[in-house]
């Protein structure tokens, strides 16, 4: 299968999510911010639990099509 970077300060977050990923097949690598592991070729899916208006803009404007 394919191979995930997942990037979240929360560490719970990080595990709950990488044993889903996990079980589908999927290599899942982790980090705690985005500093060091940006790969401008990548295919990023953004997640936030913080839906304000503005960090959405700022997503969008960094390059995402759209935040969950």
């Amino acid at each position: 299968m394919g191979k995930v970077m997942l990037v979240d300060d929360a560490a719970f977050l990080r595990q709950m999510l990488k044993d889903i990923i996990s079980n589908l097949g999927h290599d899942v690598f982790e980090a705690v911010n985005g500093k060091d592991t940006v790969d401008p070729t990548a295919t990023v899916i953004m997640c936030s639990a913080m839906g304000q208006q503005h960090m959405v803009i700022d997503a969008i404007q960094a390059g995402a099509k759209t935040l969950l």
